[in-house]
């Protein structure tokens, strides 16, 4: 049987659906879906044009073993089993969490936004019975991902307050996170995978284009890599060498692109 399209949106408590981005036209890295599959979009500012600042919802932080789970609404969490548990219930000024990356069993660090639209970083060390918030660099807005190879040493991406795109980096465990130089021209960066403490790949969108960051010192720069298409808002490394990213293209079509070779 033929799988129905695929078309992911976010709702709101109002039950309005929302895309969720902006999809562009976009070689080293190849696409891996031919046939079409349905947008994946993602909206850059959540806070301003899902909720408006109007909608008062909690951020909920779930803890898990495998099992299967379903979010209900945004203030309610419903599990299939009683395998999945509230590790956190998260009011304002915390507004909605984007991202997440465990580097053990007890070590994590989430990211989103507050109420202001500043982006926000929290992180646990006993495995989410307690989160605390991090200081975030000023400027920052809304952060969508992050990855962390190790307790210490994380990297995040999102939008600056001017929607550009950010890159954040730690290597204390998010007691510091400092911004990391980010070329002209790139938006909003949705995704980011990190293969070891200095290789990583991020992804996002351009003014005229998706893009394709890649860093092999730690983040000290970060370096356009060519790619065929689209729009891309989530991408795994399994080494520093291969990849696989995710997204859309202007035709409303789903994309999977892989490198081998770093990008």
């Amino acid at each position: 049987m033929r799988p129905a399209a695929l078309d992911l949106r976010l709702r709101n408590s109002h039950d309005d659906t929302i895309p969720y981005g902006r999809l562009l036209r976009a070689v080293r890295w190849v696409s891996r879906l031919p046939g079409k599959v349905g947008s994946i979009a993602q909206h850059p500012r959540q806070r301003d044009r899902h909720y408006g600042g109007a909608v008062p919802i909690t951020v909920l932080v779930l803890a898990c073993t495998p099992m299967v789970a379903t979010v209900a609404s945004p203030t309610k969490a419903t599990a299939a089993s009683s395998q999945w548990r509230t590790s956190v219930s998260y009011p304002a000024p915390v507004e909605a969490l984007f991202g997440i990356s465990c580097a053990s069993a007890t070590t994590c660090e989430a990211v989103g936004d507050d109420t202001s639209g500043a982006g926000a970083i929290l992180g646990t060390t006993n495995g989410g019975t307690t989160w605390t918030s991090q200081p975030v660099p000023s400027g920052v807005g809304d952060l969508k991902g992050i990855s962390c190879v190790s307790a210490t040493t994380c990297e995040a991406v999102g939008w600056d307050t001017l929607d550009a795109g950010v890159i954040l980096g730690t290597i204390d465990g998010g007691t510091t996170w400092s911004s990391q130089p980010v070329p002209s021209g790139v938006g909003g960066l949705g995704g980011i995978s990190c293969a070891s403490a200095t290789t990583c790949e991020a992804v996002g969108a351009g003014s005229t284009a998706g893009v394709i960051l890649g860093t092999t010192n730690g983040g000290t720069t970060w370096s356009l890599q060519p790619v065929p298409f689209g729009a891309y808002y989530g991408i795994s490394c399994v080494s520093a060498t291969t990849c696989e990213a995710v997204g859309g293209n202007p035709s409303g079509t789903g994309a999977i692109l892989g490198t081998t070779n770093g990008g």
